[in-house]
């Protein structure tokens, strides 16, 4: 997948190439509508509520741009989005942002993260793994329950929105097999879901909502396992530019002209994100 930055005077235009299954052209405006999703991405799993491209294309409008798409089936969709972007006239330096963590106190613990979707799964350990944690995963309840019969986690990241046996009957599930000092904390793109149903109360610790507020994930893990993070004190990121000179801070994407610059990423096909 690919990210394109255009900027030219007040408009600044993205570009999110990727080279998945296509969207239908019957499809190209109807995947715009609430609740709709291209006939291509029926058979991927359903995780979310249709609204995504819906809001993003009602908050483009009232930023003064729009989104776009054009699909070739078999080859990959390319999503523009136009939108308003004056330029900073009296830019102000920013301040120094916390120390990036690296690791915690104390013995290692175990997290093990249950989701269908595996692109949630890499994403949660590409984050947890560098800090030393030891990750173990399953794509469904099923596999989990059978991994905590052999093991003790001291927490489960648990989907609630699964095929088959979801998130809740999991939870209620680990807590009579005897998981009862493990902290549970359950995962979901519905706010709807967020409580769940009266018996699920006592199985779980914590919520989480999708897409994953990284900041909001490690203050939880914090809070539910006890631990005191490690900061990397020395590596406090400052800004190297001079604000007043009108320069541009390093790698800054949104540049003065309007030559394109490319970030690869690793994501889902738009349309299916929904």
């Amino acid at each position: 997948m690919q990210f394109v930055v255009h900027y030219r005077s007040p408009v600044a235009e993205f570009e999110v190439i990727d080279t998945g299954p296509g969207i239908q052209a019957s499809d190209l405006e109807r995947i715009f509508a609430p609740f709709e999703r291209g006939a291509l991405g029926v058979s991927q799993p359903q995780t979310g509520t249709g609204l995504g491209l819906t809001i993003s294309r009602l908050l483009a409008g009232v930023m003064g741009g729009d989104i776009r798409v054009t699909s070739t089936v078999g080859t990959g969709s390319n999503f523009r989005v136009k939108i308003l972007l004056s330029e900073v006239t009296n830019p102000t330096r920013i301040a120094p942002i916390e120390a990036p963590i690296y690791g915690y106190h104390g013995p290692r613990k175990t997290i093990l993260i249950t989701d269908d979707d595996p692109t949630h799964r890499d994403l949660l350990r590409e984050v947890l793994a560098p800090l030393g944690f030891i990750l173990l995963s399953a794509p469904d309840g099923p596999a989990c329950l059978a991994l905590a019969q052999h093991c003790r986690p001291d927490l489960f990241l648990l989907d609630i929105s699964m095929s088959g046996m979801d998130g809740w009957t999991v939870a209620e599930t680990l807590r009579s097999s005897g998981h009862h000092q493990a902290r549970i904390l359950m995962v979901s793109a519905s706010a709807l879901e967020a409580h769940g149903t009266p018996l699920a109360q006592p199985y779980h610790d914590g919520y989480l909502m999708k897409p994953i507020d990284i900041p909001r994930l490690l203050e939880s893990i914090r809070q539910l396992l006890k631990i005191e993070w490690q900061y990397e004190a020395d590596e406090i990121a400052v800004p190297h530019w001079k604000p007043d000179t009108g320069s541009r801070p390093p790698g800054e994407i949104c540049g003065g002209t309007d030559r394109p610059r490319t970030i690869g990423v690793h994501s889902r096909h738009p349309a299916q994100a929904r």
